[in-house]
């Protein structure tokens, strides 16, 4: 049996409107779909961000010379911190970076 829309009793209907709301209860234990992470291993994660924060901010000011370089780093490292450090060590950690002198590149006579 088909039913439309715009006939009364068919179709999307507002009294029907909450009650999913009304019987949602919680999942069991079993019925997760991806296991969630244990305490520990949660710890263990902040305590990685922390010190990856702290590495990465250190490398942006010394790297930039600038308090908002330093911010930038330090926020990347708390959500990446496994790749962030790795690109600041690979940048020579702490190291400023090069910066080549644009007058001197270019060629004022032939």
């Amino acid at each position: 049996m088909e039913t439309s829309y715009y006939k009364p009793g068919g179709g999307l209907r507002l009294d029907s409107l909450g009650q999913a709301a009304d019987n949602i209860t919680t999942p069991d234990a079993g019925s997760r779909i991806a296991p969630a992470m244990s305490v520990q291993s949660m710890q263990i994660w902040q305590i990685l961000s922390v010190a990856s924060s702290g590495l990465s901010a250190f490398h942006g000011y010394r790297r930039n010379n600038s308090i908002g370089w330093a911010i930038g780093w330090a926020i990347l490292g708390g959500m990446f911190p496994v790749v962030v450090p790795a690109i600041a060590f690979a940048q020579g950690f702490g190291k400023p970076a090069v910066r080549q002198n644009a007058g001197r590149r270019r060629r004022t006579s032939r």
